[in-house]
């Protein structure tokens, strides 16, 4: 699965990876692109006529959380993995967490950028580095979460993934850490694995606007766990 705000051009460069890499291996698998609210200019529904795959079309910007509820809510498989517009890691990678998955013993898997294996931090620019930094110490500071919530790359099983986001609430970027969350209450258990960084073509996250967004909906967050206890 696929969430996309104006990424018509990720999406042209890097389907094409993804699509190869799925038919080589035969494995049998459906590609929901959720377009969220993108500008008509921007809009990848043409682009997605050309391939086989599930397009939603939200009316209005969301954001990411409700683009994946939108996603979640209609895929058939057993398995749901989604990942950002630019497809950012390897195949490998994709191929490792559906693997994970498959054997049974974990509800869901996460990448994980600071894993001793990952091929990562090297390869990106100082501003994105030191706010990812930040994001995660403050995540740990808030809400206890030590693993890392905001790598673009995650799967579950599929009725696990279901139940999960159709509790949650967050519709920005700290759909991640809410998810998290839910996945802790419900003592899941959950596998990390190493990722390598091969796209940083879809790359829109604003460190100020978003920023500010995600740090309002770890204090909702925060708030919400202090009321359950």
């Amino acid at each position: 699965m696929i969430p996309c705000y104006n990424s018509l051009a990720a999406l042209s460069l890097n389907l094409s990876y993804l699509l190869d890499n799925l038919d080589k291996d035969h494995i049998k698998y459906e590609i929901i692109v959720v377009d969220d609210g993108s500008d008509s200019a921007y809009s990848c529904k043409c682009l997605l006529e050309e391939f086989d795959f599930t397009h939603v079309d939200l009316p209005v910007n969301i954001g990411k959380g409700g683009a994946l509820r939108a996603g979640f809510d209609i895929a058939k498989g057993s398995y749901i993995v989604y990942t950002d517009s630019d497809i950012p890691y390897s195949y490998l990678d994709l191929k490792l967490m559906y693997l994970t998955l498959k054997n049974g013993e974990f509800s869901f898997v996460i990448g994980d950028r600071d894993h001793c294996d990952s091929v990562y931090y090297d390869y990106i620019g100082m501003k994105r580095r030191v706010f990812s930094y930040l994001y995660s110490k403050l995540t740990s500071f808030l809400l206890s979460q030590q693993m890392d919530t905001q790598c673009g790359l995650k799967g579950f099983e599929a009725t696990v993934g279901k139940e999960l986001f159709k509790l949650s609430k967050i519709n920005a970027f700290a759909i991640d850490n809410e998810i998290l969350l839910l996945a802790k209450e419900k003592e899941l258990k959950c596998a990390t694995i190493p990722v390598s960084l091969r796209s940083i073509d879809g790359k829109s996250v604003s460190v100020v606007r978003d920023g500010l967004y995600m740090f309002k909906d770890l204090i909702i967050l925060k708030a919400k766990s202090l009321f359950k206890r």
